[in-house]
């Protein structure tokens, strides 16, 4: 997805640091005690060779209760996901991929063929992750992933992202889209410069950050703008947090193409679908409480014939991926 001859300008140290700090925790989430960052087992013939947590680095393997199920680990360690990775998993990962790789691969083809690896490795029992295996990753085409990208920013085109924070643009990043991918990300230090004097409101200097855009880096194809604590309460948020923000103008989005409006109706539904399973959980008989089951797999839908050729064209079965999102606990 990125282009050879890609252009990186207008960021500085601090700046990169709040790209990341833009989507990280938010410390009221952390202050909850809600489960962060992962944990991965080494293991040898069903031994516990090491424990490597992302937030604490090495633990005492040895003080570690194995075999353990993996929601066990993540849970002791206040991790949110866990993965066991059996002795030489990554030496074959390393050989397969590297045997497939082609000369005229993309980044993209690259990322989805390892994806793919990853699969493979997982279904012959090498590796093993919690809590969304890999046999229910959806990985689309590369097709599809190029087909999704231009409804989003087609070529020639700009995507936008601005975050503000007190009256003043915290940071921003804009990618443009060249013939052969992404050909420039370019930061708030090159956009700053064009934007003038600020309101102080947020709701109107997008409108300037978006101008500066379109002058330096090209036509904009979509914006995505808000303040820095509202991103940071979207982090991991319920389902419906991202569609009642936009629905709210806590966060603006313009313009919305149908490639967008798309994933923020599935966030919506899934707010939906959450109320009403909790609704019958509460007070309907126990008959009723399986409203997960409203979302089987699609065969038994007796959906017309083409599912098959749907399947094929996007990498992964839509209707299954949609029920793994209804049926997660929140």
């Amino acid at each position: 997805m990125l282009s050879p001859d890609v252009r990186v300008a207008g960021f500085s140290a601090e700046e990169w640091l709040r790209l990341g700090h833009v989507f990280g925790s938010s410390a009221k989430a952390a202050n909850a005690g809600e489960a962060r960052g992962g944990v991965v087992a080494l293991t040898t013939e069903g031994r516990l060779r090491k424990l490597l947590c992302t937030r604490r680095g090495r633990l005492d393997a040895s003080a570690e209760l194995w075999p353990s199920p993996l929601a066990d680990l993540a849970g002791r360690h206040g991790a949110r996901w866990a993965l066991e990775l059996k002795t030489g998993c990554l030496d074959l990962m390393a050989d397969r991929f590297g045997e497939r790789l082609r000369r005229a691969d993309t980044y993209l083809s690259q990322l989805l063929e390892l994806l793919l690896v990853l699969r493979e490795l997982e279904a012959s029992g090498h590796l093993s992750v919690w809590p969304w295996p890999l046999a229910d990753w959806p990985i689309p085409t590369e097709r599809a992933v190029l087909r999704a990208l231009s409804s989003l920013c087609p070529v020639g085109r700009v995507a936008l992202l601005g975050v503000f924070s007190q009256g003043e643009l915290y940071t921003a990043v804009a990618a443009r889209r060249g013939e052969r991918g992404i050909d420039a990300i370019i930061g708030p230090g090159e956009l700053q410069a064009e934007m003038g004097l600020l309101s102080g409101d947020w709701q109107r200097d997008y409108r300037f950050l978006s101008a500066a855009t379109e002058r330096v880096v090209g036509p904009l194809s979509l914006g995505c703008f808000g303040e820095l604590y509202t991103f940071k309460s979207l982090s991991g948020a319920a389902p419906g947090a991202w569609a009642s923000a936009v629905a709210a103008r806590d966060v603006i989005l313009t313009p919305v193409s149908p490639g967008l409006a798309v994933p923020i109706g599935l966030d919506a539904g899934r707010a939906l679908f959450a109320s009403v399973r909790g609704f019958a959980a509460r007070h309907l008989s126990s008959e009723l409480r399986g409203v997960g089951s409203l979302w089987r797999p699609q065969r038994e839908f007796g959906l017309p014939a083409f599912e098959n050729d749907v399947k094929a064209w996007l990498g992964f079965d839509p209707l299954r991926l949609l029920s793994r999102l209804m049926s997660r606990p929140e």
